[in-house]
């Protein structure tokens, strides 16, 4: 498998493109130097209405472009004209969801997407970490290179989505998965035929993320 591909903000289009079709991920640094991350705005929106539980902590999620006057700094870097950009290269122009979620439970067991697995639905996913992240945090992990093992299953059989941890010749997989660490403002862009799954969190540890997908 391939190491993970890293940039330094804000690299061109084309090589973020090749990167992805090449390895199924990269990760690009620095994102939000300059203009920073204020975490004002998410407080309240964690706090709100449009706040739901879910098994790690609590999730905002929003169709379209209905976050942005919310966080439009946030916004722009996961759903603004570079992501889009990228994602029309591989034909999925359209931007269905964006998400915010802050990760701070690990008490109510795992969670589909905290397993190895690629999505049952074909999507490139542009992640934001808004905290450090490290391992302890809940750091996103995918094996580099997967994304041509995960198509190739997911054309076979696209609902046996999640990698089996024994009795399988796949559980081998298990082993080469790497997390994906960072400061506040790293961008990782993955397709989500990778072999990946979510951070889990360890108890006194916290993970706040935006997440856009595109289709």
């Amino acid at each position: 498998m391939n190491n993970v591909p890293k940039f330094e903000a804000t690299p061109a289009i084309t090589d973020v493109t090749a990167a992805v079709s090449q390895s199924g991920v990269c990760v690009i640094n620095g994102c939000a130097e300059g203009a920073g991350i204020s975490l004002e705005p998410l407080d309240a929106l964690f706090a709100g209405p449009l706040a739901k539980d879910y098994p790690y902590g609590k999730v905002v999620r929003e169709f379209g472009t209905e976050l942005q006057s919310h966080i439009p700094h946030i916004f722009s870097l996961v759903a603004g004209h570079f992501p889009a950009e990228v994602s029309s290269f591989f034909g999925m122009s359209r931007l269905d969801a964006v998400f915010l979620t802050h990760d701070f439970r690990n008490d109510q067991g795992v969670a589909p997407n905290g397993y190895l697995h690629f999505d049952k639905i074909p999507t490139l996913k542009f992640m934001l970490y808004l905290t450090d992240c490290e391992a302890s945090s809940g750091a996103f992990s995918c094996i580099p290179g997967s994304h041509v093992v995960g198509r190739r299953l997911r054309l076979e059989s696209p609902d046996d989505n999640i990698i089996p941890e024994s009795n399988s010749p796949l559980s081998c997989f298990h082993d080469m998965a790497e997390p994906i660490t960072g400061p506040a403002g790293t961008v990782i862009v993955f397709h989500t035929d990778i072999l990946h799954y979510g951070g889990r969190v360890e108890d006194g540890r916290e993970r706040i993320v935006a997440r856009s997908h595109f289709r």
